[in-house]
């Protein structure tokens, strides 16, 4: 943000704009600008409010109050003071300590603490602001902050704290031989006093200013003589001694009015300015470093403030502003040009400084009020996440059950649900739009607006977005779904034997079972179910030996098993789905319990609607090597695999005959989803005649694969079975 010299940034806590009585002056781009915001007709400094987009809500002058489009809002009353009997018309509002500090617990509600002055005492009062009708109202007009403080002769200086964990606020006060706290209470009002620290070196304040960790507070309090001096206190270890020090300056010690404190961002250093020049703190030592400000003129009780952009800012004798580099401590003439005439550096009537304490900001927030809520990104309709860009499909014959994926802020008091019709592409049309606030998540779409999302003629795209309140703010999240029908899906399967495709499942029985050969083909076709299915289901059952009818008991557990992706749906092997359902893969092989024994295989298919009513089909497996017959190839005249099965890591070897001299090719895939396993040969020259091909096939782990063989004249498939 701020450009060149070492520039240490502050904290995001730093207000963001400053107003004048006719200027605004604008930080956040990091380069400050000015721009017109009244008529006034002097540079005045104005105690001000601004909202999350650094939108001005009020500001407050003198002792009238104003909107953002410089309307009167009001006149801050006068107070009374109770000891005193005569005429209370020489009492005004005086703009050295003015401070701008949320309501805890409320939105758009803010304190605005300032000093009533008379000839001889100051009491410290504060109106509430209300910005919650967007229109600014005055209540609270004029309390007393102490109903039993009165400050003799000098104003008290003021400092309000960040809020804590706890949502608390406090507003100190060093003035007189003690320094307070009060708490703000929750909706607004103060708490009895708190003594902080007592002590003579208190003296008679005029500027406090809280460190932004709140750890220190620091005052500038009336010394011995003309000698003014400043005070830090140390809050985590209120039993310290206090120790004033006199501040020195490029010509000297102090020795007049000190006007100004500012901590830096990283709350390490007290920045100093009085009538004489300024100086800089260091708290952990004590070390003291004068500011020498060149051919620059400081204002004679000029403020000094820490800015969003990372700069100190303070008065001109000129009426300009000047800037500090809080690393180097360079002093430059800033290039802001107010619009309308210059800072008022002569104050009004003696009491105004030309750059009081009000714009500080180190206690405002970025945005007033509580932090807005976090909701959880992703959306969730029958547990499946909704995209922002892109559609999902959620079903009407579900519950529509809404909620989010993750844990939302605690302090959300609202969620608005709001479903409206789209098309294709996310554009809102006009058909549909439907509003629900809960304060729990989750929700049942389809039982809102008299079930409107799960009746059939409303499928559709829809977007969905959530909101959720907390007392002050909100946050959303959108996304886009598209609700269908669907009814349950047919399951429908075939035996896929050696030459191919075998009897469908509807035309087996125990007595004229499929004949399912195991080794290089064999295996059940569910390409044959139709409709919109993410799943399919296979039980198996083994004939009981000797009963007639025959009679079946289940074997291994329901196997589950997603929807192959593509069209790799002919080749599901026995040993894939025995490993599915709890057997051994070898199970229906040679030399195991399943192996030329007669077997039922239930097939259904299921969508989320439903599951498809039971196929039953039946198989007897037998030690049957089926391989794709060649006699359709005249350019290979016999491509056996051997050994098949492989067991361990044993070589696999191939052996096949070309009539001429041409690339071959030779490729292993998995059975079940056609991916590509092993590459052995892409397009290798061979020369013509008989052929052995020899690979490792240690790598590939147990299963079936198809092994594919590529010449000029075409393709042979065979397949091969991996053992454990």
């Amino acid at each position: 943000m701020a450009g060149g010299g070492g520039v240490i940034m502050p904290p995001i806590i730093q207000m963001r704009s400053w107003l004048f009585t006719s200027t605004r002056v604008d930080f956040s781009s990091g380069t400050a600008t000015a721009s017109a915001q009244t008529t006034g007709s002097l540079n005045q400094v104005s105690a001000a409010a601004f909202d999350a987009a650094n939108h001005l809500l009020f500001y407050a002058n003198r002792n009238a109050v104003y909107a953002a489009n410089n309307q009167l809002i009001g006149q801050l009353s006068a107070i009374i003071n109770p000891n005193r009997q005569f005429d209370e018309t020489d009492w005004q509002v005086i703009g050295k300590e003015t401070a701008v500090v949320p309501v805890p617990g409320v939105c758009s509600r803010y304190y605005l603490f300032y000093t009533l002055s008379g000839n001889y005492s100051t009491v410290l009062a504060y109106s509430i602001i209300d910005c919650a009708s967007g229109t600014p109202t005055i209540t609270s007009n004029s309390q007393r902050v102490d109903a039993s403080a009165i400050y003799q002769a000098s104003t008290p200086g003021i400092a309000a704290s960040q809020q804590a964990a706890d949502g608390t606020r406090k507003l100190y006060v060093a003035s007189g031989t003690a320094v307070s706290s009060y708490q703000l209470l929750s909706g607004g009002g103060l708490g009895s006093a708190t003594t902080v620290k007592t002590g003579n070196t208190v003296g008679g304040s005029c500027e406090a200013e809280l460190s932004p960790n709140g750890r220190y507070l620091g005052w500038a309090a009336l010394g011995t003589g003309s000698a003014n001096q400043v005070t830090i206190f140390d809050l985590n270890n209120p039993a310290a001694p206090l120790v004033p020090f006199v501040p020195t300056y490029a010509s000297g010690p102090a020795t007049g009015n000190i006007s100004g404190l500012e901590f830096s961002g990283g709350s390490d250093k007290l920045f100093i300015t009085g009538q004489g020049g300024a100086a800089v703190y260091t708290v952990s030592t004590g070390a003291q470093a004068a500011i020498a400000t060149g051919s620059n003129t400081l204002a004679t009780n000029t403020q000094l403030e820490l800015a969003f952009d990372g700069r100190l800012y303070a008065a001109s004798s000129t009426g300009g502003l000047l800037t500090i580099d809080p690393a180097s401590l360079a002093v430059a003439a800033s290039p802001l040009t107010f619009t309308t005439t210059p800072l008022n550096t002569s104050g009004v009537g003696g009491s105004v400084y030309g750059f009081p304490d009000q714009i500080d900001g180190e206690y405002y927030p970025t945005y007033f009020g509580n932090n807005a809520p976090a909701v959880s990104v992703a959306l969730v309709v029958d547990d499946r996440i909704l995209q922002r860009n892109s559609v999902t499909a959620v079903y009407s014959c579900k519950p529509l059950t809404f909620r989010t994926s993750g844990t939302n802020s605690p302090d959300i008091t609202r969620f608005d649900i709001t479903v409206s019709s789209t098309d294709a592409s996310g554009n809102p049309t006009s058909t549909y739009s439907y509003t629900y606030s809960t304060t729990t998540l989750p929700v049942n779409l389809g039982a809102l607006n008299g079930g409107y999302l799960t009746d059939p003629a409303h499928t559709g795209y829809y977007q969905i977005r959530l909101v959720g309140y907390n007392n002050c703010q909100s946050a959303q999240s959108t996304a886009r779904m598209q609700v269908s029908n669907l009814t349950p899906a047919s399951a429908d399967f075939a035996f896929n034997l050696c030459a191919g495709t075998g009897p469908r499942a509807a035309t087996t029985s125990p007595t004229t079972p499929a004949a399912l050969g195991m080794y290089g083909g064999g295996g059940i076709d569910i390409s044959f179910s139709s409709g919109d299915y993410d799943s399919y289901q296979v039980r198996f059952a083994q004939y009981v030996a000797g009963s007639s009818p025959a009679q079946f008991t289940s074997i291994g557990i329901l196997a589950t098993v997603p929807k192959p992706s593509g069209t790799g749906l002919t080749t599901i092997s026995p040993s894939y789905l025995a490993g599915m359902a709890g057997l051994e893969p070898s199970y229906f092989q040679q030399g195991h319990a399943g192996f030329n024994t007669l077997h039922r295989l239930t097939l259904t298919v299921s969508n989320p609607c439903g599951t498809s009513p039971e196929v039953v089909g039946y198989f007897q497996t037998s030690n049957v090597l089926c391989r794709t017959a060649l006699a359709d190839n005249p350019t290979i005249n016999k491509a056996p695999l051997y050994p098949n099965p492989l067991t361990g890591d044993e070589a696999a070897h191939l052996h096949f005959s070309l009539p001429t001299a041409q690339p071959v090719s030779l490729v292993l895939t998995d059975a079940l989803t056609g991916q590509v396993r092993l590459t052995v040969l892409h397009d290798a020259p061979r020369l013509a005649g008989e052929q052995e091909i020899s690979f490792d096939a240690a790598r590939l782990p147990a299963g079936v694969y198809l092994y594919r063989l590529t010449t000029a004249a075409g393709t042979t498939v065979g397949r091969l079975l991996k053992a454990e």
